[in-house]
């Protein structure tokens, strides 16, 4: 029998650490990443072996979401390069916010696809804080000729599992980035992706709501609005391409 790979990354419950490990994960591969929607495409680089430029912020402490929210954002160099995916990272302090936060940074980045997740403890540019008020944002552009899907699960309602690999190009391997509450069905997506895809990479972390039913995830593509998870959910990311390979 194959043997079941160990996904520690996803399932300890040191919150902290988790939402480290997977900002961590994200800023160190990103430079092999390449990604996009199936239902956009990448704008076209003068040159095919034009470096990604990706950013990580961490904002000041600020009791007032705004403020918080307007030095991390301040904290990323202007670029000139499509934002295709953006990770924002939320303190529990600001959980509340965390719609309004979405839409203040889809207005001032323009991703391709935003992922919203509380926690505990913030990363960003090399620095953690641990129970403050603050944001961090980690934000890149993303070369041409790959796939970047976001999809869903809760207790009643799962992806088709096989089918989130169609979305890659063909002859790339998917990867998974999963971003989970923990009240959600966390081991049967990571047992159902194991099953589907033996071979690829499943990594991510656990958000830190302030309650059973407050909402710690959100998610936003481009042409729609930012919408707030329920709690109980998972937040996927199917990753492919011919120039994107992830490690753990």
């Amino acid at each position: 029998p194959r043997p079941r790979r160990r996904y520690s990354a996803l399932l300890r419950p040191q919150v902290p650490m988790l939402l480290r490990t997977a900002l961590l994960l994200l800023a160190t591969n990103a430079s092999g990443l390449g990604l996009r929607l199936p239902a956009h495409r990448t704008r076209r680089r003068t040159s095919a072996t034009m470096a990604m430029q990706w950013q990580s912020a961490l904002g000041s402490a600020d009791a007032d979401w705004r403020t918080a929210l307007s030095t991390t954002l301040a904290n990323l160099t202007t670029s000139e390069e499509e934002t295709s995916l953006a990770l924002l990272f939320v303190s529990q302090a600001h959980a509340s916010h965390l719609r309004e936060a979405c839409s203040e940074v889809v207005q001032a980045l323009s991703p391709e696809v935003l992922v919203a997740v509380v926690g505990a403890g913030v990363a960003g540019a090399g620095s953690e804080l641990e129970g403050e008020p603050v944001f961090s944002i980690l934000a890149g552009a993303l070369p041409e000729d790959t796939a970047l899907r976001p999809f869903l699960m809760t207790t009643d309602s799962m992806p088709n599992w096989p089918s989130l690999g169609d979305s890659v190009p063909e002859g790339s391997r998917p990867s998974f980035l999963l971003f989970a509450d923990p009240y959600s069905p966390i081991v049967q997506a990571v047992n159902c992706l194991d099953d589907a895809f033996p071979a690829s990479v499943v990594a991510g972390g656990l958000s830190c709501p302030t309650s059973e039913s407050g909402p710690s995830l959100a998610l936003y593509t481009r042409g729609a609005q930012p919408r707030v998870l329920p709690s109980g959910s998972v937040l996927g990311l199917v990753l492919g391409g011919p120039r994107l390979e992830v490690h753990t």
